[in-house]
């Protein structure tokens, strides 16, 4: 499925859902999060304990980095997850739901 972003005109070309381990993600530059892990997300954390990640998170290709995705949506998810690896709670390699996307140049 391809759309366009009305903001910079290009083209994003997204994919189907596709499961990442958490060790191949990695904050991306474009995420508009900045902010850490706080208080408020101890709901988020225990829910994803117990349920696991029900929304995906949505990554683009590193473009530094073979193999790896930045998380450009869903970085408050992502970095609840990285609080329960370093817990040890779940393994590093912990698989997420991902949409992946790559941008186009613009039209």
């Amino acid at each position: 499925m391809n759309d366009v972003n009305v903001a910079t005109n290009e083209t994003v070309v997204t994919r189907e859902i596709e499961y990442i381990p958490f060790n191949k993600l990695m904050k991306g530059a474009r995420n508009v999060r900045n902010v850490a892990v706080n208080r408020g997300d101890k709901q988020l954390i225990a829910n994803i304990k117990a349920l696991g990640d029900l929304q995906n998170l949505v990554v683009e290709p590193s473009p530094s980095k073979d193999g790896l995705f930045q998380v450009v949506a869903g970085g408050r998810r992502w970095s609840s997850v990285g609080v329960l690896v370093k817990a040890g709670d779940l393994p590093d390699d912990y698989p997420l739901p991902c949409k992946i996307q790559s941008m186009r140049l613009p039209r």
